[in-house]
């Protein structure tokens, strides 16, 4: 036997019986980023969501109440409520009263209700006709005279109104009121009513309109400066001639406002809606306009050197500005 040592394999390291560790699951670079800013940007739709029901329901409320305030307090008793309390007969009667005015007077229309026709007529003469239509159970004669407009002269200044402020108790009364007033050519125009219809056709000199509840259409009227229109609850409608260096101002608590300018028209445009669209068919320059969720508001110069300018607003409706041969 050999003296040299025998050559022995070094000993095999034991094999580990413990379970290897899984490796760590590696994340998407910028998926922790971005989840966190999806859910930001879906509570912010939510928040805006919800804002906006919000504001819907305040300006409904607010329409609402103006409606009901100039339809019940005004004396325009609808009954809505209990429409079978009115009873008695419905009894008419015709007017038609004139005056001798200057030539060019200054002339204010105080009406609680009343659906309203102004039209130019001859000069030096105001005239006032229409129809009146009651249904009282106790004393419609009383309603009659009450309903009827009287005009009242001071100097260059007329007056059109009627007594039935006076009358807000008779809530036993329907009642309608239909006029017409015929007024000279250049006459400056101030008129305060709460609710009904006012159209105003073809007639030339300044124009303040306030209305409680009710649509406003003005069609062919020529202003020197000044032509304003406010209304809390109507329509507004112009169809008509932008005077250059005129001042119009359109603005409604909710409805829309459609006006329709001849194609040669210049002007400066402002015109916003908190919740409703506004578009115009005219080329704008310089247009500073933008949107938000459920509203929008356009600003820019429209022709050539524009001098006059339009102001629209409306809190709740759309704004059409429309282009006409």
């Amino acid at each position: 036997m050999s003296d040299e040592p025998i050559n022995q394999e070094p000993a095999a390291t034991p094999v580990s019986r413990e379970p290897v560790a899984a490796a760590p699951f590696a994340v998407p670079s910028g998926a922790l980023e971005t989840a966190p800013k999806n859910n930001r940007t879906l509570w912010i739709v939510i928040a805006a969501l919800a804002l906006l029901c919000i504001v819907c329901f305040c300006l409904a409320l607010a329409a609402w109440r103006v409606i009901g305030n100039n339809i019940n307090n005004l004396g325009l008793n609808l009954n809505l409520d209990n429409p079978g309390r009115v009873t008695g007969s419905t009894t008419s009667q015709d007017f038609d009263a004139s005056v001798q005015v200057n030539d060019t007077p200054t002339i204010a229309i105080n009406l609680p209700f009343a659906d309203v026709r102004i039209e130019t007529g001859a000069a030096g003469e105001v005239a006032v006709r229409g129809q009146m239509v009651v249904t009282d159970n106790t004393n419609a004669s009383s309603a009659l005279e009450s309903l009827q407009p009287k005009i009242s002269v001071v100097g260059d200044r007329v007056t059109i109104s009627n007594d039935w402020q006076e009358n807000l108790n008779r809530l036993s009364t329907r009642h309608d009121l239909e006029v017409t007033i015929v007024i000279p050519s250049g006459s400056g125009l101030t008129i305060q009513m709460g609710a009904g219809r006012l159209l105003i056709n073809e007639t030339q000199g300044d124009l303040k309109i306030n209305m409680g509840a009710a649509d406003v259409e003005l069609r062919n009227v020529e202003v020197d400066k000044l032509l304003n229109v406010q209304t809390g609850a109507g329509r507004i409608i112009y169809e008509g001639a932008v005077v250059s260096n005129a001042a119009y101002t359109f603005k409604t608590g909710a409805g829309a406002i459609t006006l329709s300018l001849p194609a040669n028209s210049s002007f400066h445009l402002n015109a916003s809606s908190n919740v409703g669209n506004v578009t115009c068919d005219f080329e704008l320059s310089g247009d500073s306009g933008g949107r938000n969720l459920v509203g929008k508001s356009v600003q820019g110069d429209v022709g050539p050197n524009p001098t006059a300018t339009l102001d629209l607003t409306s809190a709740v409706g759309q704004i059409e500005i429309r282009r006409v041969p």
